[in-house]
């Protein structure tokens, strides 16, 4: 009885595991400066963690609508009654967005200490539309942005 010997080289083609990896090394450069560059800093308006904090801060409650329209509600603040609670009605089907910075600085004309937003979107509203909001926010001096979970 022979034993036949294996052959046990062969070759092994590495261009598609290193095509693999610098896509992959590319992705992360990509997300990394994209993070560092493209993001807004929000931060969480609801449930703060310090409960001690009795003094109510001024803040302003936008939800979007389906149709692009824009419900505001400022409280505790020092607003008149008109401005406590109206909406932006959208314009062609999209956010009315020099409405709302009309809105926003009428808001801040009366009380500068309006500085906290809640944006609470719908599940269909626009990404884009959402970014540049919050955007313009931050524009008239509300940057304690915050986003609701739909």
């Amino acid at each position: 009885m022979s034993r036949q010997a294996r052959h046990l080289d062969f070759d092994l083609n590495l261009v598609p595991f290193i095509d693999l990896l610098s896509t992959c090394i590319c992705f992360l450069l990509m997300t990394a400066v994209w993070t560092q560059i493209g993001s807004l800093a929000a931060g969480q308006s609801v449930g703060d963690a310090s409960a001690a904090d009795a003094e109510k801060k001024p803040r302003i409650w936008v939800q979007l609508e389906d149709r692009g329209t824009v419900q505001f509600e400022v409280q505790d603040a020092r607003v008149s009654k008109d401005l406590e609670k109206f909406q932006v009605e959208a314009r062609q089907g999209r956010l009315n967005l020099v409405g709302v910075e009309a809105a926003l600085r009428r808001i801040r004309a009366q009380d500068q200490n309006v500085t906290t937003a809640m944006i609470q979107p719908r599940a269909s509203s626009v990404y884009e539309e959402l970014v540049d909001l919050m955007g313009r926010f931050k524009k008239h001096g509300v940057g304690n942005l915050g986003v609701s979970p739909l």
